[in-house]
């Protein structure tokens, strides 16, 4: 029996080549800043959509803290030295507020509309009193997008499918927690680029994104269309972007918003 496209499309967390490998200078910063966001007060922390471990592997150095990773993928979670399960993020196997705080980093711009919300029931119904969430802020998906050599379907590079503003994670996150805290991580900064010049740059000259981790989410492919000798006319398109927007600032590539239970501060008041 074929497998669906979206079952295709979570198979790429399954390869073993994805997970366990070096980290860049700027991830390693981004996962420091990351870690600097989460209270002091949280002693046990729950991380969903944990993947290799990069971020809990950090925190579980550190034995005053019961940590714990879940993940879908048995491949991913074999690198990891917390406590670990293997579960996913949307029917998590744990008790009523059971963490002081939830992780969900870098998870729900992979997800559709509908396991957003099952993936955010099951983080709330978990914490006891914080949610800190990180995704790529404002993306533009299709600047990412590559072309699959077998069946030409379009696809970001990176499998993301959902692009996030500060209001949108406030507005999935009520009215049960809030924003306590809003950081941009470090990223290398991205210039704003006009939907039509990038349509044109991959559209009609098939600039199109590549990376070995791609995979197809339609027909489960690894193969990418490669660029070709038109593929260099992209640079007539940037450099008209470049002018249109040279006034404009430049932003960061990562959101991180520590979310807090509405009526958790007054509890802890009260309790001390």
């Amino acid at each position: 029996m074929p497998e669906k496209p979206s079952d295709l499309g979570f198979r790429q967390f399954q390869e073993d080549d994805r997970w366990g490998g070096s980290e860049v200078p700027l991830l390693r910063q981004r996962l420091e800043e990351t870690i600097e966001l989460i209270p002091a007060e949280a002693r046990s922390i729950l991380d969903v959509g944990c993947g290799s471990g990069n971020l809990v592997n950090r925190l579980c150095s550190d034995p005053s803290r019961y940590v714990v990773g879940v993940d879908s993928s048995n491949v991913a979670l074999e690198h990891v030295r917390a406590h670990r399960i293997c579960a996913s993020g949307s029917e998590l196997p744990l008790q009523d507020k059971a963490f002081d705080i939830v992780l969900c980093c870098e998870v729900l711009e992979h997800l559709p509309d509908v396991m957003i919300q099952a993936f955010v029931g099951e983080m709330v119904r978990v914490s006891k009193r914080w949610i800190l969430v990180t995704v790529p802020y404002k993306e533009q998906l299709l600047r990412s997008f590559t072309k699959c050599s077998q069946c030409g379907h379009l696809f970001h590079v990176d499998g993301h499918i959902q692009s996030f503003t500060r209001d949108r994670l406030s507005q999935i996150m009520a009215p049960e927690f809030k924003a306590a805290e809003t950081h941009e991580l470090t990223m290398a900064p991205r210039r704003h680029y006009s939907k039509l010049l990038t349509w044109v740059e991959k559209r009609l000259c098939h600039n199109y994104t590549i990376s070995r981790f791609a995979f197809c989410p339609k027909c489960g492919s690894r193969g990418l269309k490669q660029p070709s000798w038109w593929s260099k006319c992209y640079v007539l398109p940037r450099a008209v972007n470049r002018i249109l927007n040279r006034r404009r600032k430049q932003q960061g590539g990562h959101l991180a918003i520590l979310f807090e239970r509405v009526g958790s501060m007054q509890d802890a008041d009260r309790q001390t």
